[in-house]
């Protein structure tokens, strides 16, 4: 890694575009990483692991943000960490029932303090077996973090894990079809790129319906709750597998976010108008990898892999339909079809440029301004990051699970989901006055995996 860390010999180094986006106060995004291990943590073990790992190593997990008087830009500045300082043993969290109720609290009352880097690991000794990893959004995205993850949380006697694979190039697929058919992509990738485009720019100014889901301008500073809904990856499988041999299981993701909610909203209101439609604000890695890069290929790989926020936007509708009128599947298959199509066009490429562009030509806060407004303007905001396929350990300890949120945002619903071998945590993160009973809304999405399950058995 020393050709990256000599980027950072010479004074202060910029940040990277989103970033920088994410850096505005306006914007304010922290990262919450949850992780749970079979035995209870030893901090002193944790500190001396954490001291010969990449959070002493990493530019940006050692440096300062620096907000120059004059011009306003953000940059990097190196510093020195000490430990000590980034790893809080909370001693009075004795009278907290749940891990989700100290997250909750730490979505509004929490910053990360500024005069050290933008990160820092907390311990609950009342809930022994629990690490939470607290990171600003400025510094990595979700694929970074899990690849910084599966870095320093060392395994036994485990070969290294080869999570990555590089997406088959665009012109290696077209050399195996005929002239018609790569005349016919390219106008369905300019159209459907178009279409996109111009949705994406509306969504400025056109807002969804009013839905006892909706938040919007100021929300990210109420109150929250969490919950926790948990699947097994072999169930989304065998769904996708019954449907379409050639879904994701982002796929079945939406699927199941669009099923849940529709479940939640006619239990909790019956009286929805059906056929609503909702929109939610998705993440979308724009690496050429899938899979989790090894994270000394993320600070020293050139462009299509470099550590950071190399992140698009996507809008993706949902429509509302009363439960046991709308065979579960056809959540599935609209949300296939929906991302199949996004997936064609560069949209979000699209939108990584466009916010650059505007931070360019304007400023980051008009950027963000623009981010923001698009959030504002939907009703949830949804994430799903792939995790550790094999197990890691954190200070000697079995690693059982791995969750996340983020918060900062906008929307009364923001969910965030990870997989970690064989099972995917979805963390429900909602304004409680808007959404008073997100326990409730996790278990329509687990109720939502088992009717499409149950669907596509009996189909």
């Amino acid at each position: 890694m020393k050709g990256y860390f000599s980027r950072f010999e010479n004074g202060d180094q910029p940040m990277t575009p989103i970033g920088q986006i994410f850096a505005q106060p306006s914007l304010y995004q922290v990262m919450n990483t949850v992780l749970t291990t079979a035995s209870p943590v030893d901090v002193t073990s944790l500190k001396a692991e954490l001291a010969n790992s990449p959070f002493t190593r990493l530019p940006r997990f050692t440096s300062l943000l620096h907000r120059d008087p004059k011009s306003g830009q953000e940059h990097w500045r190196r510093t020195r960490v000490i430990i000590e300082d980034h790893v809080k043993v909370i001693d009075d969290c004795s009278q907290i029932d749940d891990v989700n109720d100290y997250l909750a609290d730490l979505a509004v009352s929490c910053p990360l303090p500024t005069n050290k880097p933008l990160w820092e690991i907390h311990v609950l000794p009342a809930h022994s077996c629990t690490i939470i990893i607290r990171t600003h959004h400025a510094l990595a995205d979700g694929l970074s973090m899990m690849s910084l993850l599966q870095s320093f949380g060392s395994t036994k006697s485990q070969p290294p894990a080869e999570n990555v694979k590089r997406r088959k190039p665009t012109n290696a697929m077209n050399d195996e079809k005929k002239l018609p058919i790569i005349v016919w992509d390219f106008f369905n990738m300019i159209w459907f790129t178009f279409i996109y485009a111009v949705e994406l720019i509306m969504r400025l100014l056109v807002k969804d319906d009013e839905t006892m889901l909706k938040g919007g301008d100021g929300v990210e500073l109420w109150p929250r709750k969490l919950a926790t809904a948990s699947f097994f990856i072999e169930d989304m499988k065998a769904v996708k597998t019954s449907v379409f041999p050639n879904a994701t299981i982002n796929d079945v993701m939406l699927g199941i976010v669009s099923l849940g909610l529709s479940l939640y909203m006619h239990l909790s209101s019956p009286g929805v108008r059906e056929g609503t439609r909702i929109t939610a604000f998705t993440m979308a890695n724009l690496r050429s990898t899938s899979g989790i890069p090894d994270i000394t290929d993320l600070v020293t790989g050139d462009s299509e892999t470099w550590w950071g926020n190399k992140v698009g936007f996507l809008l993706h509708p949902i429509r509302i339909c009363k439960p046991g009128e709308t065979d579960p599947v056809q959540h599935l298959k609209a949300a296939q079809a929906a991302m199949n199509k996004k997936k064609i066009s560069k949209v979000a490429h699209l939108s990584h440029f466009f916010l650059n562009m505007a931070r360019t030509l304007f400023s980051p806060k008009f950027s963000a301004w623009l981010f923001y407004r698009a959030a504002c303007n939907t009703t949830l905001l949804f994430s799903n990051t792939m995790g550790p396929t094999r197990e890691i350990y954190m200070a000697g300890n079995l690693v059982t699970s791995i969750k996340a949120s983020a918060t900062g945002s906008p929307q009364a619903v923001t969910i965030h989901a990870v997989s970690y071998v064989g099972k995917v945590e979805m963390q429900v993160l909602v304004a409680k006055d808007i959404v008073p009973d997100p326990d409730v809304l996790a278990k329509c999405f687990e109720e939502a995996l088992q009717n499409l399950k149950k669907a596509t058995m009996h189909g």
